[in-house]
């Protein structure tokens, strides 16, 4: 398909004018279809009119010949009961019958057909016509013709010249208004020409045909140029789009003062700009935040690799090597969280469906966290709690909440797990500082951390409660900062999950070590 088809104009005028030459088509087949049937129907009526008119006429047992005949257009015909034409008007005198009759036709004949439209040469206008015949009545002792001939006499009157004797055939039953018990009847054949009728509605066609593709093309430009028009907001927002640049995303499309769809488009692509752009600063930060968590054990590991290298005599290799090596177990752990998220962004890490014991793996993290951190962790609230989801996620969200508490706890922790409503609920209180109102949100984001002194003491990357937020949302929960302080002063960090439907609960499990250090 040639280019200049392939626009949306071009697809738009196309489609409109063959649209409108389809609606004047078939317009025109119907207009002219009827006109052509109310020009037949007249000429019909006009015909059965003409007969009337005779058939009065015959009803005193004569009739003249040639018949009288109020338009030039319409040819009459008496014929016997032999087919013999008795008498006929003047412009259809040298013809034979219109149509072959016996006395067995049927008493009534309409709309009869021309074998040949071209044989009335004599009639107005020389072309189509309709032919309407009837028997019709006639006095029981006959039915005289009294022939007349103009002559060139100074008084230019007509004068008679002879008479017949018309051959007449019983009226069959009461076949006709006309009919009575013991009548005797004849045929009158009318034909009413349509000539002059044809040739106009045949001009009125050719007109429309000579008009109809001016109208279509006229169409085609007009919905060319309203278009243009209006596809005109859209060019510009395709040219404004495309000199937008990772430079420049800064940089909005023109927002149109209608409220059409145009505008509606101008305001989702200034809103995808505004998507791009934040994912863009989020992309840059994290970057950047990566780069500045790697670069500190990398730095910490050659420190101690440059000394050991520059003093041997002064350097006890195992306190060095296992100092290089916790950066480089510090880096390891940096480096895994940031596929875990990378999997997370790219929605290649789908977490399997499999029954999971919650109260378990929070009794084995507390005592954990009980000879890692030397902390008091209260599990007297701990439940049983089942779950479906990924049993290795679930461990390693749980296990950075409670590093978390732990980290930033003075000396006490305490952990409660219950069910409610088809909801397990985990609660992890901790008495140290807190989260303020306004950090509540962004503890969650990648890198954040409520005291930028806190790296390198807790050994935290700021990535632990991203994770676990991320793979909380995968399983269909939630991880929220309660509002307030705990009942230990401290922060209190509140994981909910769809409880496994299959679990029927059983009695709640003791504490292992309720509160010890």
């Amino acid at each position: 398909m040639p280019k200049f088809l392939r626009s949306v104009r071009a697809k738009a005028a196309l489609a409109a004018m063959a649209v409108v030459a389809v609606a004047l088509a078939l317009a025109s087949v119907a207009i002219l279809e009827a006109t052509f049937s109310a020009v037949d129907a007249a000429a019909q009526n006009l015909a059965r009119n003409q007969i009337a008119s005779v058939a009065l006429i015959m009803k005193g047992g004569e009739v003249s010949d040639p018949l009288p005949v109020p338009r030039g257009d319409l040819g009459v015909q008496v014929i016997d009961a032999t087919g013999r034409v008795v008498a006929t008007t003047a412009n259809v005198a040298k013809l034979s019958a219109f149509a072959k009759v016996t006395p067995a036709t049927a008493s009534i004949l309409r709309n009869l057909k021309l074998g040949d439209h071209r044989i009335i040469g004599d009639l107005k206008g020389d072309s189509e016509g309709v032919l309407v015949g009837e028997r019709v009545s006639v006095p029981s002792d006959g039915l005289r013709v009294v022939r007349y001939s103009t002559t060139t006499q100074a008084d230019s009157q007509p004068r008679e010249v002879s008479e017949i004797q018309v051959k007449t055939s019983p009226t069959p039953g009461a076949g006709t208004a006309n009919a009575s018990p013991g009548s005797q009847s004849v045929f009158v054949l009318v034909f009413a020409s349509l000539g002059t009728t044809v040739q106009s509605t045949r001009a009125t066609e050719t007109s429309l045909f000579v008009l109809f593709p001016i109208l279509v093309i006229l169409v085609g430009l007009v919905v060319w140029y309203l278009t243009g028009r209006a596809l005109r907001p859209v060019e510009k927002i395709r040219s404004e789009v495309a000199s937008i640049s990772g430079a420049n995303l800064h940089a909005r499309v023109h927002l149109p003062t209608s409220r059409d769809e145009i505008a509606k488009l101008a305001t989702t692509m200034n809103e995808m700009l505004d998507r791009l752009e934040q994912s863009s600063e989020r992309m840059r930060a994290f970057v950047s935040d990566a780069s500045h968590e790697l670069r500190s054990p990398i730095a910490s590991i050659r420190a101690e690799l440059e000394v050991s290298l520059l003093h041997p005599e002064a350097t006890e290799m195992p306190v060095a090597l296992a100092a290089a090596l916790e950066e480089a177990s510090r880096m390891q752990r940096i480096v895994d969280d940031l596929l875990t998220l990378a999997k997370i962004d790219e929605k290649v890490l789908v977490p399997k469906s499999e029954s999971v014991d919650l109260d378990e793996i929070v009794a084995t993290e507390a005592r954990r966290i009980r000879a890692q951190y030397s902390k008091i962790v209260d599990t007297t609230e701990v439940q049983a709690a089942r779950i479906l989801g990924d049993r290795d996620q679930i461990f390693r969200v749980v296990r950075n909440l409670f590093d978390n508490a732990a980290r930033y706890s003075r000396s006490r922790v305490v952990i409660s797990l219950t069910m409610l409503d088809g909801m397990v609920e985990l609660r992890v209180c901790d008495d140290g500082p807190g989260i303020p109102e306004e950090m509540r949100e962004k503890v969650f984001e990648r890198f954040h951390r409520l005291e930028k002194d806190r790296s390198r003491i807790s050994g935290g990357s700021g990535l632990g409660l991203a994770i676990a937020a991320s793979l909380v949302e995968l399983h269909g929960g939630r991880l929220y900062v309660e509002e307030g302080l705990s009942e230990l002063g401290g922060a209190e960090l509140v994981l909910q999950l769809p409880a496994d439907p299959a679990f029927s609960g059983r009695e709640a499990i003791q504490p292992i070590h309720t509160l010890e250090t």
